[in-house]
Order: C-alpha cells, then structure tokens, then sequence
C-alpha cells in the first residue's frame, strides 16, 4: 500500500506597507529597521517536520509585495497556509487573505496577538480564516494539517467546540527548520555576530504584569536536552549567535545552571543575548549566564515609579532594577532597559521620573514603547474603563512610530507621542552615551548595525 501525500503548508509572514513584527502574540513596526526570524514559524517548522512538505515565506523580511508573495503560493500550491497576522496590521492581512483565498483553495490557519481571545467569535466574523493557533508549541498542529476533525489543543476552529485537554507543564518540539527561513534578511541590534539563530526554550511567562500578554498565555518549560540538541546543530551549521526570544529567561534557577553549564562545556561557543528579570538574575545565574557566551540581558524595567509598578503587577521596586544592572556591569554584561511611556494612570512628572532614571541607569541600550490594549491584558480592561479606548479599537503599535492609541488620565495621546521622543533624545543624544556606546563595538557586523539604527533612532526622536 502507497503511503498518502504528505500535506502541503505554507508557513506565511505576509506582506505589509511596514516593516512589521508579527511575533510570539505581539505585533508592532519595527522602531529601527530590525527584524527576527518569526518564533511562531520557527516553533510550528519544528512541529511538522517530517508530518508536512513545508515552505517558509517571509515576506515581510524578503520585502516582497503583495503579488509576488501570492505568486509564491500558487506555486507551491498549500493546502495550508499557517499565516501570522497582529493587531498592528490586521487590515492589511485580512485583505491579503482573501485576495489569496480567490486564487486558491487552501485553509488559512492564523496566529497573533489579535485573536487570543474571542477566537471563536472572530472566526464567526471573518470567513476567510479556519482556525487559530493559539498555542504555537501545541503537536495537535500535525492532526491539524492532517484534517483531523474534532476539537484540537492549542486550535480553535469554526463549528468545533474548544479542547479540554489540561496544559502541558512541559513541551518538546523537533528541531525547528532553521534552513528554511531567509537567515541573511534578518538584523537584530544585540547580536554582535551573523549568521544568529532566534530560539526558545520555555513558553508563556510565569508574571502577572497586566500590560502583558504572556502572563494569559501559561508558562512551560522545553526540556534541557531539547534545547542543547538544538544548539549542537546551530553551532554545526555555523551559526555564530542566537537571540533567545524567552519571555524571561532564567526563571528555574536548577534548570538555567543545568543548562548553562552544558552550554559553557561544549565544544562550540555561541554568544547569545535574552530578556530576564532583576529579581531572577542573581550573581550564580549571572555568572554561568556569562561562562555560556551570553554577552547582553534586556530588561523590562517599564517605569521609574514604585508605584506605577505596583499598580501594573510588576512585583518588582526600583531599587531592584538598580541591584541588578549592577551585578550585570560587575560581570561584565551589556544591558538593555525597555520602558513604557503613557501608561494609563501616568502623569507628566510620573513619565519625566521615568526618563530620568533611564538616563541614570548604567544601561547600553534602552527602547521606549507605548503601552498597548493588548486583548487578554488587564491594560485593555482598565484603559476601556477609564474611557481611553473603546471596546472596538483593535488597531495599535507599540512601537509608537505609526499610531499611538490612547493618551493616559492626564495626557493626550500627542502628548505621550512627544514624551516619547523626548525620552530617545535625551537618552540617546548624550555626548558621554554616544563615545561609550562606540567603544563597546567590537565587530564590522555591530559596526554596521549600530550606524543604521542610530541614524534610525535620530530620525524617530526628531519626527521625521
């Protein structure tokens, strides 16, 4: 007996009028021209290896257009499309989407931010999708591409009521396809070597910030072995870095010593950069941290206020951020501070006290964002609450570089926007920050990087 046909999935970045991020149920326009390789994608290529003939397009990376990315699949002709799409740029998705449903017959499997919760009414309202991944790890993904009919964990389809099989504490996934994905099309600004690999070795995240999705999402580790394995064939590959997309990297003290000590024993040595927590980095993480080639932690420091803090959930105090970019700089890592300007109970001198600490911190790098009604979010809740936004505002950007969508009590929106800016002049225009931050360059590759998202930053902060 011959076997069946394997089936045919395009995994799909589609095209857009930005450069978006699509990525891990977060969508935003890129602030200065970076870009990673999709964690959905990647995770899901690792999912149907061997289940799936697979095709990767990334159009957002390979900056294709509309036609040329339709082209593409009617070549290949799927069966599947698993497409990313976000609040940033449903608009523009969903047109794409149906243009390609008249050229093809092909199911529309969608994953993003924008329908993590409702799904099933979403799916009432929009014909053109299927089903949505809510759970990018899950293997039901195989029994989905497969037309297994009846409810599947981690997809909710049209007409099927939900799965309720319990999550997972823990998960494997093969090894992704990295060779699949236009490796040279991306450029992130805390790798300091090409090619890198983007990774994950846990999902979700195990803190309650309500500005956050990821704490909605459930949190579960990737086993140690996984991880190494593939590691091992990055590194064979020639891959020289990764950027581990963790939400927060280190949070099992065991398993990141574990992990980190077979990292430092092995034979290659990959230099890598990830996201934690100040209250996770203590010095024996920090040090095998250090010993595995990690060279840059990015923090979500958020705001310079305790009680903004506490009022979010952060569960973290200033003076622990302050405690950690310490124990950082005594070991020798480069840092990043993400900051939030214009949450919604924010005055002007709460958001000024926050742009003062981030031009005190000992940082190399800090990102301003605007906070986001994210759905799933306690954000979202309070900001309808307050009037800020309606019930219906689905479009926004983190970023804050094509849209901001809400002022806060006591600023508007336009407001917020020039506080932003301001904050990115102030902290990157130092004179003292500009010579430090050429003399950490080590590499042509950090050399180029730095040129471009300098002169990227320089245009943002000054509007044009």
């Amino acid at each position: 007996m011959s076997a069946l046909p394997k089936p045919r999935v395009a995994l799909l970045n589609p095209p857009g009028r930005e450069l978006y991020i699509r990525d891990y149920y977060c969508s935003k326009v890129s602030k200065t021209g970076y870009l990673y390789h999709p964690t959905d994608l990647l995770t899901a290529s690792g999912v149907l290896d061997g289940a799936a003939e697979m095709i990767v397009i990334d159009a957002i990376a390979e900056r294709l257009s509309v036609e040329a990315t339709l082209e593409k699949l009617q070549t290949f002709k799927p069966d599947v499309v698993l497409m990313l799409s976000g609040a940033v740029s449903f608009h523009e998705d969903r047109d794409f989407a149906l243009e390609l449903q008249k050229r093809l017959p092909c199911r529309v499997l969608v994953s993003g931010d924008l329908f993590m919760e409702d799904a099933e009414g979403l799916l009432a309202e929009h014909g053109w999708m299927d089903a949505i991944l809510t759970d990018f790890t899950t293997p039901a993904l195989v029994d989905y591409v497969r037309g297994k009919e009846g409810p599947l964990a981690g997809i909710t389809r049209r007409g099927t009521p939900p799965s309720t099989e319990k999550p997972a504490a823990g998960y494997e996934i093969p090894r992704p396809r990295h060779d699949l994905f236009p490796i040279n099309r991306y450029r992130y600004p805390f790798v300091r070597r090409r090619p890198f690999a983007t990774m994950l070795t846990d999902y979700g995240c195990p803190y309650p910030c309500t500005f956050c999705i990821q704490s909605e999402v459930g949190f579960k580790l990737r086993s140690v072995d996984s991880v190494m394995a593939e590691l091992d064939w990055l590194a064979s590959k020639g891959y020289r870095e990764i950027y581990f997309t963790d939400q927060t990297f280190a949070v099992r003290k065991d398993r990141t010593l574990e992990l980190c000590g077979r990292m430092a024993r092995a034979p290659w040595k990959l230099g890598w950069v990830c996201f934690s927590r100040a209250d996770v980095v203590d010095e024996a993480r920090l040090s095998a941290m250090k010993a595995a080639g990690c060279h840059t932690v990015m923090f979500g420091i958020e705001s310079g206020s305790d009680a903004m803090l506490d009022h979010y959930k952060k569960k973290l105090v200033v003076a622990d951020i302050r405690d950690a970019l310490a124990r950082c700089r005594k070991m020798g890592l480069r840092t990043v501070g993400t900051f939030l300007i214009g949450l919604p109970e924010e005055n002007e001198a709460q958001i000024r006290t926050t742009i003062d600490l981030a031009c005190e911190l000992p940082l190399d790098y800090a990102s301003f964002n605007i906070p986001v009604p994210r759905k799933m979010t306690g954000l979202r809740k309070e900001a309808i609450a307050l009037g800020l936004v309606d019930a219906a505002t689905t479009r926004m950007d983190q970023s804050g570089k094509s849209m901001v969508v809400m002022g806060t009590r006591h600023l508007t929106a336009a407001q917020v926007q020039a506080l932003r800016k301001e904050a990115l002049k102030r902290f990157y225009l130092r004179p003292g920050y500009l010579l430090r931050r050429l003399a950490m360059l080590r590499t042509p590759y950090e050399v180029g990087v730095n040129v471009t998202e300098g002169w990227s930053l320089v245009k943002d902060a000054l509007g044009r």
